[in-house]
């Protein structure tokens, strides 16, 4: 177990053909969940569902997350990292055109959702254990900054299909579908790393109160992510925009994502890790202010969401790197999954209150509340960060 950055004048060798196959599936993955998050917001929306319902409706894909994750490493163990992979890609597009067929019946969404997330999760923890695991101390905050951005690019692109298809009839469902049966060609052509040892899947919850900020860092930016990009369709649609305008402010958000994340991950491999996560969780607060301030002009706010979502994913990047730095290979699959676990926690947890604080507040009371919550995170790390589990 490390606790300091590591030297990145070392040059170890990169296992790029695994390290590539794991970052391309969900990178390719990425592009139909980013498909995924305003088409879904759209469609409720024009079907007639309150925000705290679009609330709750995203809430079921991230409770599937905390309720499936203590189940994954065991799975992953008894079958493999490759068919665990798989059959989370199979899932998917059957959970979409699922949700294709539920149309406006909307109580069918919500357990469409839950295994739509369970899936998601599932292949979450098994990719992210599967870079952990053979990216190489010396260029992990790089490597997790590579994934970062593959995945932001996929998450960019994704609301962009949305102008090109639109978001009514089948064929936008249709495009999601393939789109995940295809992320499932880099796993098939690609070796999986060896499977961790079975006492490497015992339970997480010990490992949650050592380590408050690391794993925060998955409660934040999954929340505050899910919260923006659930919310932001539905705001666009209510200044009267048109629906197409709200997939940009997504596809905006996720560019800032791609443009920042190797750089902050390489940052942290030179500055330290602590004062990286200080610097994203108050640059997030300040964007966080700041788009409050401009959200009355479409290009502002583009702008504005560029660096929010950078600052923001950087949460993600540098907790997902203490996570592989801070823990050894014994507790390293327990540690991704109670990553994935606090991940879900915070996509429910923070979207359904988001989503009552909207219908109560309105847009303005939601952003204070955004403004809180990163402003709380960001008063955690300075509290610990001096810890060696931060």
């Amino acid at each position: 177990m490390t606790t300091t950055a590591a030297d990145p004048q070392e040059n170890p060798s990169v296992p790029w053909r695994k390290l590539v196959a794991a970052i391309a599936a969900v990178s390719v993955a990425g592009v139909a969940f980013g498909h995924s998050l305003p088409l879904f917001s759209i469609l409720l929306e024009l079907y007639g569902a309150s925000d705290s319902a679009i609330g709750l409706n995203a809430g079921a894909a991230a409770l599937a997350a905390i309720l499936a994750t203590p189940f994954f490493p065991p799975l992953i163990i008894r079958i493999g990292h490759k068919p665990f992979i798989l059959c989370c890609l199979l899932t998917l597009p059957l959970t979409y055109g699922g949700l294709y067929l539920a149309g406006d019946n909307i109580p069918l969404w919500y357990p469409l959702r839950f295994l739509f997330g369970a899936a998601a999760a599932g292949l979450f923890v098994a990719s992210e254990i599967w870079i952990n695991s053979v990216a190489p101390p010396p260029l992990r905050g790089r490597i997790i900054g590579i994934y970062g951005t593959c995945l932001a690019l996929g998450f960019a692109i994704g609301p962009l299909l949305i102008d090109a298809f639109g978001y009514e009839g089948f064929i936008p469902f249709a495009v999601g579908m393939l789109i995940f049966t295809s992320a499932a060609i880099p796993i098939l052509l690609s070796p999986a790393p060896p499977a961790a040892h079975h006492d490497a899947a015992k339970s997480f919850f010990d490992l949650l109160p050592k380590a408050p900020v690391t794993f925060g860092a998955a409660t934040i930016f999954a929340g505050i992510e899910t919260a923006v990009l659930v919310f932001l369709p539905v705001f666009a649609l209510e200044k009267g925009w048109a629906g197409e305008v709200g997939a940009r402010a997504v596809s905006a958000y996720a560019f800032g994502i791609v443009a920042f994340q190797y750089l902050i991950g390489r940052l942290s491999d030179t500055v330290g890790y602590n004062r990286t996560l200080l610097t994203c969780s108050i640059a997030s607060t300040i964007g966080a202010v700041f788009f409050w301030m401009v959200s009355g002009s479409i290009l502002a706010s583009y702008g504005v969401l560029f660096l929010y979502g950078g600052a923001i994913a950087g949460i993600y990047t540098v907790g997902l790197t203490l996570i592989g730095d801070r823990f050894g290979a014994h507790d390293l699959a327990a540690a991704n999954t109670g990553f994935v676990f606090t991940y879900g926690l915070g996509a429910v947890i923070i979207p359904i209150l988001g989503g009552f604080v909207r219908d109560i507040a309105g847009p303005a009371g939601f952003n204070v509340y955004l403004i809180v919550i990163l402003s709380l995170y960001a008063g955690l790390v300075i509290m610990r960060r001096r810890e060696r589990l931060p």
